[in-house]
């Protein structure tokens, strides 16, 4: 018998196709059991394939990043998982929270045609999700079409009502037209860089990162964000801010560096970030987190420098 706590972080561990179709047979019978499975095999088939799933998926993951950190929650973000709404689903298990999302880039859809009913999938996901200990329970449709999106609200059933939403996310052509028009996307993804006010050139740079770190996680189903965002700061560290408590400047650091003239710096987001007279600007390519940055102190204690032209090279 599988205690409450392992039956509560079940999903989020991500036990096994197999594990999840038992729960659902033992729990929906073996009909839905089987609808499930031949769903997840359509889907895995089309697997991070689609560019609609991709972009929605790093918005929401461009968006929850900051509260992993600066929170310290771990959230857990999934694509086709078996189950009845499983586009993406997103699961925070301190909370009991699970979010599963169903996108349609068509122009028609019903809750109601066809022989398994959209609206029944969602029913039949909120009730999976309280027989695995979710309490905070949220099932979205995402649609492309702002007309399509008018309707499905307007004829929601009453049914979905609490735990149910429908929201309109428009399927742009790549990922720099999405950047450009979609400015919650853009603020989402200015919250990651190390610069306060990010270049374009900077922001699309973030943005294909995390696009590129979500594709590659490859036919892993269940990811921890906080584990995608180390992996990939780890390969490049320059291109994703630093979160957490922040070394200090040493004191004879932070003498030498005030001593020369023009020369101002501060702490923007783990990076040093420097200018000198307002004219020429820079930041340091390793956060003060990193090994390079105690070495970067060592050598500025050891040289000395009384002058930009004397410290410019330990800038670059």
């Amino acid at each position: 018998m599988i205690n409450t706590h392992e039956q509560e972080r079940a999903f989020s561990k991500n036990q096994g196709i197999d594990n999840q179709i038992d729960f659902i047979r033992a729990n929906f019978g073996a009909s839905k059991a089987d609808y499930v499975r031949h769903k997840n095999i359509g889907g895995r088939s089309n697997e991070k394939g689609n560019s609609y799933e991709i972009f929605f998926a790093i918005s929401r993951i461009a968006t929850l990043v900051p509260q992993v950190f600066e929170n310290n929650l771990e959230v857990y973000v999934s694509n086709q998982i078996p189950c009845f709404v499983d586009d993406l689903i997103i699961e925070i298990p301190e909370k009991k929270s699970r979010e599963n999302y169903q996108l349609k880039s068509s122009e028609k859809l019903s809750w109601d045609g066809g022989r398994h009913p959209l609206f029944k999938d969602f029913e039949d996901q909120h009730e999976l999700n309280k027989k695995q200990g979710i309490t905070c329970s949220k099932i979205i449709l995402i649609v492309s079409n702002h007309d399509l999106h008018q309707t499905m609200l307007t004829k929601k059933p009453e049914i979905l009502n609490g735990f149910c939403d429908v929201v309109l996310f428009i399927n742009y052509e790549n990922l720099a037209s999405f950047l450009d028009a979609d400015l919650d996307f853009q603020n989402a993804i200015s919250q990651l860089c190390p610069d306060e006010n990010p270049s374009r050139e900077l922001l699309e740079g973030v943005a294909n990162l995390i696009l590129a770190a979500w594709v590659s996680s490859g036919t892993k189903n269940c990811i921890s964000l906080k584990e995608l965002i180390l992996r990939t700061r780890n390969i490049y560290p320059t291109l994703i801010r630093q979160w957490g408590p922040i070394p200090e400047i040493r004191p004879l650091t932070q003498k030498i560096l005030n001593s020369i003239a023009g020369f101002n710096y501060t702490i923007v987001r783990g990076f040093l970030s420097w200018n000198y007279y307002e004219l020429q600007f820079g930041r340091l390519p390793y956060d003060c987190c990193d090994q390079r940055f105690i070495k970067f102190q060592d050598t500025i204690e050891q040289k000395q420098p009384t002058t930009f032209d004397d410290l410019e090279v330990w800038l670059l």
